[in-house]
């Protein structure tokens, strides 16, 4: 009989727990239902988040001209075929001091040396040469500005999918860390509900101080756990703000459910997608590019160099 009143004892008042539980829970939930409506933080998409990593990122920026500067080099055909263009002039002029002889300096007429002094007028000698010069490699010049072109595009987009890769990965921890925080906040409102029915059960006198002390240590155990991942959340999101510059507080889609794929052979997915791998299109660029530095090191060393050059010259006085 005994045994029955203090299983129905204990029974009692640990339903007056949960019910008092329950009750301050609904009351603090109709308390902040207003405030937490109010400060609710927009939920960012995974696509905008994308879209203000691309406008916002530095490495982007710098990729975007490193591509501007490789292709106006790669359309810049002219600097190849390009004649060699120089041009010189000159203008001097002088004068004669008393006392010297002006046949020796050109004037005729005069058959004494010079008793004031005297301008000899200027001298002007002007030259203009174009040359050019047809070697080997000019042959191959068309087929190397394309493959520059082709490298400089690669890598961008090579850029691109890096800065996209991490985007999603980095907006996914988060929202596989807000499940986390979740999942560890309703462990910690369990082992608060625990301590505080095994807290009445002790005033009681039906446990012992040692039982009362353990489940006092997973609370604190739970509470602990749930700031650590929130701490370990607000340093997820201040390095997700500055890879795609959004400011403020911020939301992030719920972390999807599990999907089963059925997937092909390892073979026939390389075979179908193996191409469009940007890895291996720059892996073809840059054997491409060592191809076409063989041939046109072979053509710059058995073409023969052609040069034509042509120059006019001018020089005059009075």
């Amino acid at each position: 009989m005994d045994f029955h009143r203090h299983k129905r004892y204990s029974f009692i008042m640990a339903m007056k727990q949960r019910l008092k539980n329950i009750r301050a829970a609904l009351i603090l939930l109709i308390v902040s239902a207003p405030l937490a409506f109010a400060s609710t933080p927009p939920t960012v998409t995974l696509d905008e988040a994308i879209e203000a990593a691309e406008e916002n990122s530095i490495s982007l920026e710098s990729a975007r001209i490193s591509l501007s500067m490789a292709l106006r080099n790669a359309d810049a055909v002219m600097t190849t075929f390009m004649p060699d263009i120089s041009a010189t002039a000159s203008v001097t002029t002088g004068g004669a001091f008393p006392g010297t002889n002006p046949v020796a300096l050109g004037f005729t007429g005069i058959g004494t040396d010079l008793t004031e002094p005297a301008f000899l007028g200027l001298s002007v000698n002007a030259s203009l040469n174009a040359q050019f010069s047809f070697t080997g490699n000019m042959i191959n010049d068309d087929e190397t500005r394309r493959l520059e072109k082709e490298s400089a595009r690669l890598s961008y987009e090579n850029t691109w999918n890096t800065l996209s890769d991490a985007i999603t990965a980095a907006y996914w921890k988060i929202a596989a860390q807000d499940a986390a925080i979740e999942s560890a906040r309703i462990s910690y409102e369990d082992a608060k509900a625990q301590y505080a029915n095994a807290s009445d059960m002790y005033d009681s006198g039906l446990i012992d101080e040692l039982s009362l002390l353990q489940l006092e240590l997973s609370l604190k155990n739970a509470e602990l756990q749930v700031r650590s991942l929130e701490d370990a959340r607000e340093i997820m999101i201040s390095a997700f703000s500055d890879m795609t510059g959004i400011d403020g507080d911020f939301s992030v889609a719920p972390f999807p459910g599990l999907t089963l794929l059925s997937l092909p052979s390892p073979e026939d997915l390389f075979a179908q997608y193996g191409e469009n791998a940007i890895s291996v299109k720059m892996a073809r660029s840059s054997l491409s590019i060592a191809e076409n530095s063989v041939d046109t090191a072979k053509l710059s060393t058995y073409v023969p160099v052609l040069t034509a050059s042509v120059g006019y010259s001018y020089s005059g006085s009075g």
